[in-house]
C-alpha cells in the first residue's frame, strides 16, 4: 500500500486499526476516524464531523492506503493560512499531511493531532466572523 502523501510504500495497516500511523518517507499521519474523535472529544474539541471546513473540488486525489479509494481534502481557517486534512470516502481515516502532522512517539503524535485539530476549529471560528 502506499502512503496518499507521498505515494511511497507504507507498512501494512490492519483492517480495524484506528491508531495514529506516521508514514516514515514524508512524516504524514494517519489516524481512524473513531480514535479521531476519541481523541477530540477528550480534548474537548467537537468531533470531526462537526468541525466544519470546506471540501476542496480541484485538489489533486490521494488514495487511502488502507482501502485504496480517493480521499476528500478540506481545507479551514483563512484564505492566507489555511489548514488542510484528507478523509477517506470508504472508511473514514483522516490523513493529515506531512508540513501539519505531528512527529515523535505515539502520544506525542496524538498530542499534535488534537493541536492541529485545535488550530484548525479556531481559524474556522475567526474565520466565519
Amino acid at each position: 500500500m502506499n502512503c496518499p502523501g507521498c505515494n511511497a510504500d507504507a507498512p501494512e495497516v490492519e483492517e480495524e486499526s484506528d491508531e495514529v500511523h506516521a508514514c516514515e518517507a514524508c512524516g504524514g499521519v494517519r489516524i481512524g476516524a473513531s480514535e479521531l474523535n476519541r481523541l477530540l472529544l477528550h480534548n474537548n474539541l467537537p468531533g470531526i464531523e462537526s468541525l466544519g471546513g470546506k471540501r476542496v473540488k480541484d485538489a489533486a486525489e490521494a488514495s487511502c492506503r488502507r482501502c485504496q479509494v480517493d480521499m476528500t481534502r478540506f481545507e479551514g481557517g483563512d484564505r492566507h493560512d489555511p489548514e488542510f486534512y484528507e478523509i477517506c470516502e470508504e472508511c473514514g481515516c483522516i490523513f493529515i499531511a506531512p508540513d501539519s502532522a505531528p512527529e515523535g512517539d505515539a502520544l506525542a503524535m496524538e498530542k499534535g493531532l488534537v493541536a492541529f485539530f485545535r488550530i484548525f476549529s479556531a481559524k474556522q471560528k475567526s474565520a466565519a466572523r
